[in-house]
């Protein structure tokens, strides 16, 4: 079931207010009357169970309320394959930054050896090229031919 135009501004509101139904109810243009129960369109149980219901709840605006906010999420996390660009570009030294020289003047300069070499652990890491756990678990080697003596 698709949500109509005003429950669409409701789920937008809801997220600008930081999960103020009340708040997101009225900005959305509901009556103050009805913005006083918003909340329990998001709740599949009332608040008080011996009282009855004075809204139905909504689960397509809870579903939208979630998934707003999984999108949100996932536009401000950075993905493993941006990192490994961002690391790349700075071991190579092809990222920037601004100095303040002896004159006082600010230079775009490439970022420092260490910054660099940071960058490149960090991208090592992150392919595996190190190895962080050793496995000390091994089986002793027997040759054939010789007594296994012990000293």
């Amino acid at each position: 079931m698709s949500l109509d135009l005003m429950e669409e501004k409701f789920v937008h509101e809801y997220i600008k207010t930081g999960g103020n139904a009340k708040q997101a109810a009225i900005n959305a243009g509901y009556s103050p009357d009805t913005a006083r129960h918003a909340r329990e369109w998001l709740k599949e149980t009332p608040p008080n169970p011996t009282s009855s219901r004075h809204l139905p709840f909504k689960p397509e605006l809870k579903k939208a309320i979630e998934d707003r906010r999984k999108k949100i999420s996932n536009e401000n996390i950075a993905t493993t394959e941006e990192i490994m660009k961002m690391a790349t570009s700075m071991m190579r030294g092809n990222t920037m930054e601004i100095v303040v020289s002896t004159t006082g003047k600010k230079v775009e300069v490439p970022i420092n050896i260490r910054e660099r070499q940071k960058a490149m652990d960090m991208l090592a890491r992150m392919l595996g090229m190190y190895r962080d756990k050793v496995d000390l678990n091994v089986s002793p080697i027997v040759l054939e031919g010789y007594d296994n003596v012990k000293d």
